[in-house]
């Protein structure tokens, strides 16, 4: 008997495609457009198989099978395996595994080879729960335990004091001197630390690596994450995912020893260590090299258009306005899936004296970036681009979508155009532990021959080169000119 697969999604051309594709293995298939629908449906019909999206108007895909799973024990019925489809790399669906029967999750874009492979695992061999399974930290290697034991215990310490300094003194400025003094000799150690997690655990097999991540947050957590904002918002991922306009504005802004947020000392302390680690020292550099590229652009042609893809905060025109250096005309096309983000950069740019923006046309795209592959209309609206720069998109995908991204987004340049590339690098792995283990910030650290890869097919018509910003960077800029 045919297995039967319910897909949830508000994209129609998403629920079609997937559709057809999953009947061609003889699968039968129903579809819902929204939450209701969807539990009305399972309700109605006993699935072998559910494939949700998670971000859906109204309830999203976790609050829906949530929904489905308590019908399901009202009931008694089976649990149903599901299967989560997300554009957003950083949704922490592992919590929710055996909670919900969630045995597979698949990010966008995909490989339809890769998401066939989850979906017959699923059908054909009897899922197994993560969710379910007993953490055994007795298999944790004791050098780990001993330097996340140690961790903890400096932490404490650190923390006991600085919590002690406030109790006599309440002045901030007193405060954040006291920081001063002692914050070097305290970064040194964290410093250490870190990079010696990082050995433990750079070459382990996923499941172990969890295991490693789990201890190693059980200890850090309390000191490093509760009640301190940055690292609470890159953990807890209020948008999705963890580098979103929110946290990058975090670290444009505290980047800086002289700025520091927190309520505490200790906070104060905590988060102007994660503005100031190198990957996110080298944001800064990212974005003042952005800056150099806009202008390059912009004195190189009479009207320029420019399309910035999961643009972020955009902080890199919006201080080139308020600098008044947008002296000619600009085009600029931000596009992004998440419309806050879009929402704050048009509030930016409308803050800006009328004079200094008079140049400037601005269009926002609230769209993912498979759109890019699949809409020939948006491609078309987005063709004849003199600069096209993708940064923070491309550490999250795997090197065949991002080859075909690369590919799709080189067409839309205009003749002599620019596209530019940004991947965070192989060659600096210091802190991976702090911002990947700890705070679950995971992005593939490429060489220039990973991303070289990508450009198979073009190379005989476009000039290629790797470039650098001025000050030490962390991340790799792959620029592609169309001749």
């Amino acid at each position: 008997m045919a297995k039967k697969i319910l897909i949830i999604d508000d994209d129609i051309l998403v629920i079609k495609s997937l559709s057809k594709y999953l009947k061609t293995y003889g699968y039968l298939i129903e579809t819902a457009l929204n939450s209701q629908e969807a539990i009305d449906k399972s309700e109605k019909t006993n699935f072998d198989l559910i494939i949700s999206d998670v971000r859906m108007p109204g309830m999203d895909g976790i609050e829906t099978l949530k929904t489905i799973r308590d019908f399901s024990i009202q009931n008694k019925k089976e649990k149903t395996p599901a299967i989560i489809i997300t554009g957003y790399a950083g949704d922490k669906i592992y919590e929710h595994l055996g909670e919900l029967g969630i045995t597979g999750y698949i990010y966008k874009p995909f490989d339809l080879d890769q998401f066939i492979e989850i979906v017959n695992k699923n059908l054909i061999s009897p899922p197994k729960y993560e969710g379910e399974i007993t953490v055994d930290f007795n298999l944790v290697d004791k050098g780990f335990i001993s330097i996340t034991n140690d961790m903890s215990i400096f932490l404490d310490d650190i923390k006991r004091k600085l919590d002690e300094f406030d109790k006599t003194i309440s002045d901030e400025k007193e405060q954040i001197n006291f920081i001063e003094l002692n914050k070097q000799i305290i970064f040194s150690k964290l410093d250490n630390y870190f990079e010696k997690a990082w050995g433990y655990v750079e070459a382990l097999e996923k499941d172990k690596y969890i295991l490693y991540q789990k201890y190693f947050q059980k200890f850090l957590h309390p000191l490093l994450e509760e009640g301190v904002q940055i690292n609470s918002h890159i953990y807890r991922k209020p948008l999705g995912y963890p580098g979103d306009y929110i946290m990058m504005n975090y670290i444009y802004d505290y980047n800086n020893n002289n700025r520091y947020l927190g309520k505490t000392s200790y906070e104060k302390l905590i988060n102007n260590y994660t503005c100031n680690i190198p990957a996110s020292c080298s944001n800064i550099s990212r974005k003042d090299f952005l800056k150099e590229k806009i202008l390059e652009s912009l004195n190189l042609n009479i009207k320029t258009e420019i399309l910035s893809l999961a643009c972020g905060p955009a902080r890199e025109l919006i201080e080139l306005l308020k600098e008044g250096k947008i002296n000619k005309p600009l085009k600029f096309k931000f596009l992004d899936f998440e419309k806050k983000t879009l929402d704050f950069i048009k509030t930016e740019i409308d803050k800006t004296n009328n004079e200094k923006k008079c140049f400037m046309d601005v269009e926002f795209i609230c769209r993912d970036l498979t759109s890019i592959i699949r809409d020939k209309k948006l491609k078309e609206e987005l063709r004849g681009s003199n600069l096209i720069y993708a940064f923070g998109i491309f550490d999250y995908l795997s090197n065949r979508m991002a080859s075909r991204l690369s590919k799709e987004l080189y067409e839309l340049l205009a003749k002599n155009g620019k596209l530019i590339i940004c991947n965070i690098s192989t060659s600096d792995i210091s802190h991976r532990a702090y911002y990947e283990l700890l705070g679950e910030w995971n992005m593939v650290h490429r060489s220039q021959e990973e991303m070289l890869s990508w450009l198979e097919g073009i190379v005989d018509n476009a000039k290629i080169n790797f470039e650098q910003p001025k000050n030490p960077c962390n991340y790799l800029f792959l620029t592609i000119q169309k001749l």
